[in-house]
């Protein structure tokens, strides 16, 4: 499902970067737990610029997700 490929990714770019701090760590732990499953784009470009990311990078999801 995509809000499962979303949260695997959002997981390996926060231990990639080192997230543990910042405005969008709570929206990231939400999404990680399920809690949104459809993110805003404006929190999706809050998560991504805590990443140093475009939202485009972001979203580089595997294409077999449905």
């Amino acid at each position: 499902k995509l809000e499962d490929a979303l949260a695997q990714r959002l997981r390996a770019l926060c231990a990639q970067h080192k997230l543990s701090h910042g405005i969008s760590l709570s929206a990231i732990h939400n999404l990680l737990d399920g809690k949104t499953r459809n993110p805003s784009l404006r929190t999706l470009h809050h998560i991504a610029k805590a990443l140093n990311l475009t939202v485009a990078e972001l979203l580089q999801l595997p294409e077999s997700v449905d």
